[in-house]
């Protein structure tokens, strides 16, 4: 079902990252409406949180207080206790981040990975694009809504890459998120991109994970992401672009949907490197109109796209 939400329906959007932990409220068009954001503790960390969620919501306009939300982190999600389970960043393990959110705000709140949230924003970003861009049509029923309807779907979907703290991912088909038997599917930080490359935290080898997340680059160079020498971040890009064209020819998609901080921070260097091997990869028949996006969205709009989708199911089956 299609279902077109009022733009005055708003959503707790919450990014729960390593560094940071961003919170705001964001209406279906993917606009933040108020956010605030703090530098994540090492020690009491779920307090915070929830001072920081009792804070943006007091922040809003009474007539835009939220009325769902959802939290994103690195990945996966365990989804019974409400907690998140990154491998290698353990300290978010155990940590009831659902009842804490849920305590803090009084909402129904959805956790989902970062790439997977990364993906369903993508998606709905491409679908306003498509009507924004598509001719005017009188509307018989007089309505002056614009706001792009949430069961919409991109044409073939989109595959979603998320370069953060993880590697992560997600796939959109008809418009919702395709989930796999444990609910992980497009996770693709641990994608062979190298047999003999470097070992992961998973205990593999050769993880895409290792060479193009935030914490596989700091720990090539032992230093900030943020002066990482060119060879590094064109390295990084070189196996992104493997990974992106290897998943297009499994897929038979012609586009993958890339964002995160890690594709800012890293500039040129890694776009070049992406470009080159990308280029380089895409032979098949198939692949000829293959191309990688880039995506400039708000930190908030993953969490705000899965808050909103989970609005529309209530609508729907109200």
């Amino acid at each position: 079902m299609t279902t077109s939400l009022a733009p005055s329906a708003t959503a707790l959007a919450v990014d729960l990252g390593e560094r940071h932990i961003v919170a705001g409220i964001v209406d279906p068009a993917g606009d933040v409406i108020v956010a605030d954001r703090i530098v994540t503790p090492r020690r009491e960390a779920m307090r915070a949180l929830g001072a920081l969620v009792e804070r943006v919501i007091a922040a809003a306009p009474v007539e835009q207080r939220p009325t769902v939300g959802a939290v994103t982190a690195p990945g996966p999600v365990d989804a019974a206790p409400g907690e998140f389970r990154p491998l290698g960043l353990r300290r978010w393990w155990h940590e009831p981040v659902r009842r804490v959110v849920t305590s803090a705000s009084g909402l129904d709140i959805a956790l989902e990975s970062i790439g997977r949230g990364f993906a369903l924003a993508a998606h709905d970003a491409a679908v306003a694009d498509r009507a924004a861009s598509a001719p005017e049509e009188p509307d018989e029923s007089g309505a002056d809504d614009q706001t792009p309807s949430a069961g919409a779907a991109v044409p073939g979907g989109v595959l979603g890459l998320y370069l953060g703290d993880q590697v992560d991912g997600g796939v959109v088909v008809a418009g919702e998120l395709v989930n796999g038997v444990n609910r992980q599917a497009g996770r693709v930080g641990h994608l062979c991109v190298d047999p003999d490359g470097l070992q992961c935290v998973c205990g593999a080898v050769g993880c895409l994970e290792s060479y193009a997340s935030i914490r596989g680059v700091e720990d090539q160079t032992d230093r900030s992401i943020t002066v990482t020498p060119p060879a590094f971040a064109e390295r990084a890009g070189t196996m992104v672009g493997r990974a992106c064209a290897g998943l297009l020819a499994t897929f038979d998609q012609h586009q993958v949907v890339i964002g995160g901080p890690l594709v800012r921070i890293l500039g040129e260097p890694f776009l070049a490197g992406l470009r080159s091997e990308f280029e380089r990869r895409c032979r098949l028949p198939h692949l000829t109109q293959a191309r990688v996006r880039i995506a400039t969205l708000s930190v908030l709009a993953p969490a705000g796209a899965v808050a909103h989708r989970m609005l529309a199911q209530t609508v729907d089956a109200a």
